[in-house]
């Protein structure tokens, strides 16, 4: 059964009070059908009047039908009144009836015509104001499936990044024939497993990202025995922080891909995960070598795409800092959590 919407909710609790009116308070006839009249105003301006002209911005015909509408109001309402109550066709608290032979406008005056388009401004407004509502909801919702949908493109393109950065040392090491071939297998056989299962989850727990960070850090010094001994890997964590995957991972990418650690004998990487309170702070330092080497030049990709990615779920709630020296490229980030992760 679907949901029934709060505005239907509304016009059926009115239409209950205004039926109680007469039955349950025992108005008069005669006030019971103005109240009525003034009801129609309301919904006729609301739901046809103004989608229909003003909306369109046909601004003079919009007038014009109010003013018709309202004299229509008018006239009908004297024929209601004398034939519902002759006795009480001579008042109105709408309008004051003078001489038969007076003109319209000496008859019934301004009065009601003032009431009116009071009645009918007053619900225009409140057609414009739940317009704007609703057209700020739907752009806020356009909003947020489109950063979704840009995250999800994001993550679409950090997996084949990576993948193809691993299957580029496996294959380096299946050439050389290394008996570290099937244990690297393993590896990424692991880490595939958190991209396409935990890696889509919209949070997962920091040890988890850690674990994958020393995954693909191993699979690294399988290429090189001595890069293990280049590279440090520091970690202090409350393991019940709840983080967005992958997100540490292009630059561990970057520092590895910069510092040439496996040719480099002056190569390093030292790498730092802290959490205080409610902050993660990640610190990579790697060394750049002094002679110049050919990068890939498809590279870059997955550095771009995680500041995209922090942009969009830390807004204001995030610093980076990437800073690079003759030597040494120093990468800092502080990540603000909410309480409740």
């Amino acid at each position: 059964m679907k949901k029934i919407k709060s505005e239907y909710i509304y016009h059926i609790l009115y239409v209950l009070f205004y039926l109680s009116l007469y039955f349950v308070f025992g108005i008069s006839k005669v006030s019971f059908f103005f109240i009525g009249m003034f009801t129609a105003m309301v919904y006729i301006n609301y739901y046809l009047l103004v989608p229909k002209f003003l909306l369109r911005k046909y601004y003079i015909v919009y007038i014009i039908s109010c003013f018709v509408f309202i004299t229509f109001c008018i006239l009908f309402s004297d024929l209601v009144e004398y034939i519902v109550d002759p006795r009480e066709s001579e008042v109105s608290f709408i309008y004051d009836i003078e001489d038969e032979d007076d003109g319209f406008l000496d008859k019934y005056g301004l009065k009601p015509y003032i009431i009116g388009f009071l009645i009918i401004s007053l619900s225009t407004v409140i057609k414009f104001n739940n317009r704007l509502s609703k057209k700020e909801k739907e752009n806020l919702k356009l909003s947020n499936e489109n950063l979704s949908t840009e995250l999800k493109f994001l993550k679409n393109q950090i997996n084949p990044h990576f993948l193809f950065n691993v299957l580029n040392n496996l294959y380096s090491q299946v050439v050389t024939k290394s008996d570290r071939a099937p244990e690297t297998i393993l590896k990424l056989s692991d880490m595939l497993r958190y991209i396409l299962y935990e890696g889509e989850s919209e949070k997962v727990r920091i040890d988890r990202e850690v674990e994958h960070l020393k995954n693909y850090i191993a699979l690294q010094e399988m290429r090189d025995s001595s890069i293990s001994q280049k590279l440090k890997f520091n970690y202090n964590l409350d393991s019940s922080i709840m983080i967005e995957p992958m997100i540490f991972i292009a630059f561990i990418e970057n520092a590895f891909k910069h510092s040439v650690i496996d040719s480099d004998e002056n190569g390093f990487i030292q790498i730092n995960i802290q959490s205080k309170k409610n902050n993660i702070y990640l610190t990579v330092i790697n060394s750049i070598p002094s002679s110049k080497f050919v990068k890939d030049k498809h590279g870059g990709i997955g550095l771009e795409n995680v500041k995209k990615r922090l942009d969009i779920l830390y807004r204001n709630k995030h610093m980076l800092n990437i800073e690079i020296l003759p030597n040494l490229c120093k990468v800092e980030l502080n990540i603000e959590l909410n309480t409740n992760e």
